[in-house]
């Protein structure tokens, strides 16, 4: 069947073929989109503990995750969002806050540092006393 498709024109998201004389637009998913800035921007932080754990956590890595070059593509017929940066989905762990700035300065990306939330203090029940 592609071998009778003939007369390929594309626009930014669209393409436009003709097949017997009559005229097929398909659309690629919105991977035909421009190609992202070279420049390459990070984010540096501490993962807080997962919600389904109870458990204090003893061990917090430092992580690294890529910000979004280029905008989001909506598909309105199927309602999900994509693109064609693969970066998004790249997370990187490090030991220490110290390696995480080392990589992203190694690798020349600008990237912003976030720092923890302050601790508040929990208070503890066991120890207050109920006057009845």
């Amino acid at each position: 069947m592609t071998e009778i498709l003939t007369g390929t024109t594309q626009s930014s998201r669209i393409a436009s073929r003709s097949w017997q004389g009559e005229e097929i637009q398909l659309f690629d998913g919105g991977l035909n989109t421009p190609a992202p800035a070279a420049h390459k921007s990070a984010r540096i932080f501490r993962p807080s503990r997962p919600v389904t754990t109870s458990a204090r956590v003893t061990c917090r890595p430092w992580r690294l995750e890529f910000e979004r070059r280029t905008p989001t593509v909506i598909d309105h017929l199927m309602g999900y969002c994509g693109g064609g940066d693969t970066l998004t989905h790249v997370q990187l762990d490090f030991p220490t806050r110290e390696a995480a700035v080392a990589f992203a300065e190694k690798q020349q990306l600008d990237y912003v540092v976030q720092a923890d939330p302050p601790v508040r203090p929990r208070p503890n029940v066991r120890k207050l006393s109920v006057n009845g």
